[in-house]
């Protein structure tokens, strides 16, 4: 029998035994008022005679009704004292439980940097917001829609916002995996908007990084995905950064991310580390390949 279908069988026997109680006691006070009353009306009619009922029987049906209902009421005021004992006890503990949650959850995000979680990331407020000597760094595979604000990249990248973009390599096993499990249009679709997606960048690049001067750098990897990141340096420091996952829907759309702020020993500096190293392992793009991606057909009809 577990917990909730005992305390149910208790209740109901518990309320059982009161009304019996009381019950009991009503009908010792019916009883020890019919006495009363034909002693009453005995009396009133022969003065002289004995009445039919002894004072100690009345006396007593009525100390049984008193203990009959005083016992009733007793064991009322028992058990709502024990249930409110149980009340506190419950929400004493309750209490300490999420008072342990709390201060670890806070404990744990003070100690990382944790800072909440968003319904989606808006790029175009991410860039919009960045300042002249400010850093972006992008790990994904690439973001779907990009159009809507690739132009806030060329405009803060002239003023002196610097961008540094690790998107996934066309083509290579990971492309195809991912596209298969975000499924849908992007099966067919995935790996052509990558490419229109790093043609566009590239395209700005070439604007933008004139006279030695690199605002933007792009790169492709091959490697593992692990998960799509963004960080924003200010100061030549990490300051914010925003973390999505890799599930089956792609999280340049509205996706869940969670948010981050730089402290010393912080997740952060654990992405930041982990991008530099991906970074020196990736593939540089080459003018050729630019060219080949202008050349097709397919990513020209696009951009133009």
């Amino acid at each position: 029998m577990n917990k909730s279908t005992y305390m149910k069988k208790y209740n109901i026997s518990f309320w059982i035994f009161i009304i019996f109680i009381f019950f009991i006691g009503i009908i010792l006070i019916l009883l020890q008022t019919n006495l009363e009353d034909a002693n009453t009306i005995s009396l009133a009619k022969s003065p002289n005679i004995k009445p039919p009922y002894n004072d100690f029987i009345i006396q007593v049906v009525k100390s049984l009704s008193q203990v009959f209902l005083i016992s009733g009421l007793m064991s009322i005021f028992a058990e709502v004292s024990l249930r409110a004992n149980m009340l506190n006890e419950f929400t004493e503990r309750t209490s300490s439980i999420l008072e342990s949650f709390f201060n670890k959850a806070l404990d744990s995000s003070v100690r990382y940097g944790f800072v909440g979680i968003s319904d989606s990331l808006d790029f175009s407020k991410l860039f919009q917001e960045t300042r002249s000597g400010d850093k972006v760094i992008w790990l994904d595979t690439y973001a779907p829609g990009h159009v809507q604000w690739i132009d806030i990249i060329e405009k803060k990248s002239k003023d002196g916002v610097y961008f540094r973009f690790l998107v996934l390599e066309p083509g290579c096993n990971e492309a195809i995996l991912r596209s298969k499990e975000i499924g849908g249009r992007f099966e067919s679709t995935f790996d052509h908007e990558l490419k229109i997606f790093i043609f566009d960048l590239m395209s700005i690049a070439k604007r933008v990084n004139v006279a030695g001067k690199m605002q933007i750098e792009i790169k492709m990897y091959n490697d593992l995905l692990a998960l799509p990141f963004y960080i924003i340096s200010k100061n030549n420091e990490p300051d914010f950064a925003a973390t999505s996952f890799y599930l089956r829907k792609a999280t340049g759309v509205t996706f869940p991310h969670l948010e981050w702020r730089h402290n010393d020993g912080g997740f952060v500096g654990a992405l930041k580390d982990y991008y530099e190293w991906k970074w020196q392992e990736a593939k540089e793009i080459s003018d050729d390949y630019y060219n080949e991606l202008l050349e097709k057909k397919g990513v020209k009809e696009e951009v133009v």
